[in-house]
């Protein structure tokens, strides 16, 4: 059942698919950056507990 809700997508150039805690650090370095957040709702995340539970929610979310 998680295929259905967690697919991945992929094209020639492209691949989409589900956040893995192996992706903390660049998920991290990204949204840290205070120009990527700048026009996001939540301020740039500080440490690497918010990319865990970022995942954590997304994965609960069907």
């Amino acid at each position: 059942m998680k295929g259905l809700f967690f697919p991945v997508i992929e094209t020639a150039r492209l691949v989409l698919k589900p956040l893995t805690i192996d992706e903390l650090d660049s998920l991290l370095e990204i949204f840290s950056d205070h120009e990527v957040m700048r026009y996001w709702n939540t301020a740039p995340w500080a440490a690497l507990a918010d990319p865990v539970q970022r995942i954590a929610m997304v994965r609960r979310c069907p």
